[in-house]
């Protein structure tokens, strides 16, 4: 499952700014908004409103958000649990 999109979201949440967005993850600022513009195509809403002094989450974004955080956690405690998998049966 690719959470990059959702991990995108997330940041700009944090910090209010697409570009401090990019420059955090190692994106460029049209990779940043190409990705957040393939999320709102794909669930049908909008998630961010832009603004001269950086970006806000509409209320559809606010609501998903935990959601979002729950997938991405979810997905690095499987990873987790993958790795200490491997490295018991590497072990026997």
């Amino acid at each position: 499952m690719n959470t990059k999109k959702y991990e995108a979201l997330l940041h700009i949440a944090e910090n209010g700014s697409i570009s401090k967005t990019a420059q955090e993850l190692g994106y460029t600022q049209s990779g940043i908004t190409q990705m957040i513009n393939g999320l709102e195509t794909e669930l049908g809403m909008q998630l961010i409103i832009r603004r001269s002094k950086g970006v806000k989450l509409t209320n559809s974004g606010k609501e998903l958000l935990p959601c979002m955080r729950e997938i991405i956690n979810g997905k690095k405690a499987y990873l987790s649990n993958v790795i200490e998998l491997k490295a018991m049966r590497s072990e026997r």
